[in-house]
């Protein structure tokens, strides 16, 4: 995996967040145990602060982003790609519809994207989710042939720029490098 950019402006204000539950819930467990009169052993030493900011900040870029139940709250405006999407390219090159398949591994601040057709396999090595009308994946990616792909296919790298249309359909464009000089669509569905 490797860190994407982004515009969307939740990233600021995750890190203000977590530290201000990180202070409430310190201080709730404080007052709760003078309360209670609870008398905690000396090997038990209380949560501080820092301890749930990390714990509550693992948590939620890892996990808690990505719930429904959070998908209101402006701190995790960032779509959700994850998942396994299915669709079909068209090359300039020989102007054929060919199957596509492609894995979205996700998280808060991280991304890695494996694209794989009939003759090639690529993953990206840099990517970016950006807005303008709607969200905008772009990514660079590697591509190495298998091993029966035709002659013409060397390993190169490309660029992807994809539009979310919707919770799960993705489509747009890839161009690739010097040495293969193609261009062509994607259009992929989520399909869990």
């Amino acid at each position: 995996m490797h860190r994407y950019a982004t515009d969307y402006t939740s990233r600021q204000i995750e890190p203000f967040v977590m530290a201000v539950l990180s202070i409430l819930l310190t201080y709730g467990a404080s007052y709760l145990t003078r309360l209670l009169s609870l008398s905690i052993p000396w090997w038990i030493a209380p949560p501080s602060t820092l301890s749930l900011y990390g714990l509550l900040t693992f948590l939620y870029r890892r996990y808690v982003w990505k719930a429904r139940l959070f998908k209101q709250i402006p701190l995790s405006s960032i779509p959700n790609l994850s998942g396994h999407w299915k669709g079909q390219i068209i090359s300039d090159f020989d102007r054929k519809e060919t199957a596509a398949h492609a894995v979205i591994d996700q998280h808060w601040s991280d991304i890695l994207i494996l694209f794989k057709t009939k003759s090639s396999q690529s993953k990206s090595v840099a990517a970016s989710i950006l807005r303008e009308h709607d969200a905008i994946l772009t990514y660079e990616y590697l591509s190495e042939p298998n091993i029966d792909a035709p002659d013409a296919m060397k390993i190169h790298r490309g660029t992807c720029r994809l539009t979310l249309n919707g919770p799960d359909e993705l489509s747009g464009f890839y161009y690739t490098s010097r040495d293969r000089r193609t261009t062509g669509t994607v259009s992929l569905k989520r399909v869990r």
